[in-house]
């Protein structure tokens, strides 16, 4: 028996609660862990699972659940509908496929996806309720379309969709972008019908859709994007290149007309080598450079008339930039950001704290809703250590902690957090016996 997994049922003995009901020390299910004192606690309305009530720390409001499901320490964690999506580890440590589960109905184990060897295991995107998977019987560069409810998947033929390239990093610029059931895609060319470089597929219905834009940036359909981003909400398309420095915005509801320009070499950007811009509500998060510094810049592209805004305090550094609404946060060399439209913008102390971590510092970043807060989550990345702190904060400089279920006196440690666009439901990873295990949470 794993020493995680023989802890948790050293805990609950401890604890006088090895009678909990679908409390399971031979198959090694890991309890849903909750704080008795919390009664605002998510966790709690779980129905489906095993639970523990464990009164470490009434400052817990996450209902952690922590599983044995091996990911692989440099996997992928995606979250969308009532689903988490992972790579999983096999047996010798060595990357395995796609997987997921459903967070609602207290999974313990990944319920697999068909033919999932087929798949990149490292890129995947979510749709609402939808796996999106990269390679396929169409081609390494495919798109297919998994849905759970059905168990069936949609490979979108390579003559409508054919990725341009596939990142290699699970956070790095990407040639495809998710919002709602929409997916934006950068197309090879030589490989798809027609010469269109921008194309959406719809996954909302029975069976994916793909939508074309028939003028390419800068009517060159050799001047491939560096990013692509995708808004449901205002229906507009987002693509972006270092050189010449510009964004070109294209309107779903009218794909054969030309896109909007925005040129922002004024502020040398926008720098897409390294990281995703944040796109939201029509309004860009970007990164342009002073000198050999990166700084974060807004800018409205439902605005034809818009110029890049620096943002100030200005911090060398933009790590993981989000938008959601008018909320914007990011990552620079330090401590996290977090700020509004209208102008509020706070830095995280970046101070030692208790049990492990620094107050603010985070590689990965994601946003939620706990209970009806909006909160940023912020962890670590690949390989945990014990300053990987899951921390979250409302936005106002101030980050919290949370107390690891298997040892109250410490923060638990995660990596990869990533939630879905609701911010209901949180995936991230753990380490126990220097392996990576799969852990979330239902926020609200």
């Amino acid at each position: 028996m794993p020493a995680n997994k023989f802890f948790t049922c050293t805990l609950a003995l401890l604890l006088t609660v090895l009678a909990a009901p679908g409390m399971n020390c031979e198959t090694g299910q890991t309890p849903v862990i909750d704080d008795m004192m919390n009664d605002d606690n998510p966790g709690d309305n779980m129905q489906n699972g095993p639970t523990i009530n464990v009164d470490v720390n009434d400052d817990d409001p996450f209902g952690l659940v922590l599983t044995d499901i091996n990911i692989h320490v440099m996997g992928r964690i995606e979250s969308g509908d009532d689903l988490i999506v992972y790579t999983e580890a096999n047996a010798d440590g060595s990357v395995g496929n796609v997987n997921y589960i459903v967070p609602s109905a207290g999974d313990l184990t990944g319920r697999g996806i068909p033919n999932a060897d087929d798949y990149d295991p490292n890129s995947f995107l979510v749709a609402g309720g939808k796996i999106i998977l990269v390679g396929g019987p169409e081609g390494s560069n495919a798109v297919s379309v998994y849905d759970p409810q059905t168990d069936t998947i949609d490979n979108i033929a390579a003559e409508d969709v054919t990725l341009s390239s596939v990142p290699v990093s699970n956070y790095g610029p990407g040639f495809l972008d998710v919002d709602g059931s929409l997916v934006a895609t950068i197309n090879n060319t030589a490989f798809v019908e027609g010469q269109e470089l921008i194309r959406v597929i719809d996954t909302s219905g029975t069976a994916p859709t793909v939508t074309r834009f028939g003028v390419n940036p800068d009517n060159d359909h050799t001047l491939v994007p560096d990013q692509i981003h995708i808004d449901a909400e205002t229906r507009t398309v987002v693509a972006a290149r270092q050189i010449p420095g510009k964004f070109w915005v294209y309107d779903l509801d009218d794909p054969t007309a030309a896109p909007m320009e925005f040129d922002v070499t004024s502020v040398n950007g926008p720098r897409t080598s390294d990281t995703p811009f944040a796109y939201d509500n029509g309004m860009m998060l970007f990164i342009g450079r002073e000198a050999s510094f990166e700084f974060p810049y807004l800018i409205d592209l439902l605005d034809p008339t818009a110029a890049p805004i620096a943002l100030d305090p200005a911090e060398d550094g933009v790590n993981r930039p989000m938008m959601v609404g008018d909320r914007y946060a990011y990552l620079p060399n330090g401590a996290a950001i977090t700020g509004a439209l209208n102008g509020d913008m706070h830095l995280g102390s970046n101070a030692s704290i208790d049990g492990g971590g620094r107050s603010g510092s985070g590689v990965t970043l994601t946003h939620g809703v706990l209970g009806t807060v909006p909160v940023w989550i912020i962890g670590g990345q690949d390989n945990i250590g014990s300053s990987d702190a899951l921390q979250y904060s409302t936005g106002n400089g101030d980050w919290q902690t949370v107390p690891d279920p298997r040892d109250a006196s410490s923060n638990l440690a995660v990596g990869d957090v990533h939630c879905d666009e609701s911010g209901t439901f949180l995936g991230f990873k753990y380490e126990a016996d220097d392996d990576s295990y799969l852990g979330y949470a239902i926020l609200n």
